[in-house]
This record gives C-alpha cells, structure tokens and sequence, in this order.
C-alpha cells in the first residue's frame, strides 16, 4: 500500500477547491443576494372605513418582498377574513396582494413572509373606523 505525502494531499485538496469554484459552487448569486436583510414594502396597511362606524374593507395592499433569499412563503394568520393572493413568491421583487373582502374592525393583524434560510418579516394590516 503506497501512502502519500502530505503536500501531495493538501495539492489534491486544493485542486479539488479550485474545480468546484470553476462550477459555481461557493459562488451562488442568490446566496450571495441573501445577505441583504429581508423586507416587505409597505410594511403595514391601514384601512379606514366610511364613517365614524364602519371599518374599512375591498383592496388591502399589493406587497413586493426585497432581500434575503427567495423562495419565500407567505403565511395568513386570519384566512378566514383577510384573502392573500398567494402562499409563495419565487424571488426577490416579487409580490403578493391582501383583499380584505369583508368589513371588519382589526387592528396589527400579521402575514409573515419567511425566506427559504428561516428569516422572517412581518407585514401587519388594519381596519379601522372613520371620522
């Protein structure tokens, strides 16, 4: 059995390290691109309703995440009132929209958007009453 030399496996390894970075691995752009911190925008939505009476509701928001890395999945905490467009979107810029279809007072109401490494944001709606 022929041992090597210890500069001989350091050379392997070493060489083994230059091809995988000549085939992109270590060099993802998207995980290069999700060392921009993860944000919604708007981050909140009010609506106001009509009167000193009725809350808001119809058309929420349209909501574009930025940063971290995609895909990123979209969680309604009150799927029973407010109606998300979607439950992902793929990459960054993308968006989802919020309906809130019908009148109902609320207040910080969150859908949480957490990217494919576990960082999340909150987007937060609200409904509230009229002068």
């Amino acid at each position: 059995m022929k041992l090597l030399r210890p500069s001989s496996v350091l050379i392997a390894a070493a060489a083994t390290l230059v091809a995988a970075a000549g085939c992109g691995v270590g060099n993802d752009e998207e995980t290069a691109g999700s060392l921009t911190p993860l944000t919604v925008v708007p981050s909140s939505t009010t609506l106001t309703g009509p009167n000193s009476t009725t809350c808001g509701g119809g058309f929420v928001s349209r909501v574009y995440v930025n940063g971290g890395a995609g895909p990123y999945e979209i969680r309604n905490s009150l799927p029973g009132v407010l109606v998300v467009s979607t439950s992902q979107v793929e990459k960054p810029g993308d968006f989802f929209d919020v309906d809130l279809p019908v009148i109902a007072c609320m207040t910080s109401i969150p859908i949480l958007v957490i990217d494919k490494w576990g960082r999340q944001v909150t987007y937060t709606v609200s409904s509230v009453k009229g002068s």
